[in-house]
């Protein structure tokens, strides 16, 4: 799939559009050009415009601190609520804390974490 992003601010310290607005032109996933002014019409046919007044890019953002319910908890928030709600705030990861009942602290725990969260667009780190 193409896209071309249209006057998004990019964040990306060092880089010379860094805290500006610009065009982004992403081609089966990977960012192929960025500049002023760019053109869908320049881009094969079927490119994908999108345009969203504040829409911001930058790497991905991790949350150190997370509380999920699950394991045990699971009525507060489950690990793929969880995930679902971090993907959507922008967020590409997020370490959850030990605070479930009981504490995930176990190995298994541990590997029960990370299972659910599989193939999940934000990774997860117990």
């Amino acid at each position: 799939m193409n896209l071309l992003l249209k006057s998004v601010k990019l964040i990306s310290d060092g880089h010379p559009y860094h805290n500006q607005n610009c065009d982004i032109y992403i081609e089966d996933g990977i960012y192929k050009k960025i500049g002023s002014s760019l053109s869908v019409s320049d881009y094969p046919a079927g490119t994908a415009t999108f345009e969203k007044p504040g829409l911001m890019i930058s790497i991905g953002w991790l949350d150190m601190r997370c509380r999920f319910g699950e394991p045990g908890d699971e009525q507060q928030e489950t690990i793929i609520s969880g995930l679902n709600a971090a993907a959507a705030g922008g967020f590409t990861g997020v370490v959850v804390m030990p605070s479930t009942q009981p504490p995930a602290y176990t190995r298994s725990a541990v590997e029960y974490i990370k299972s659910a969260g599989r193939n999940h667009i934000t990774d997860i780190f117990p």
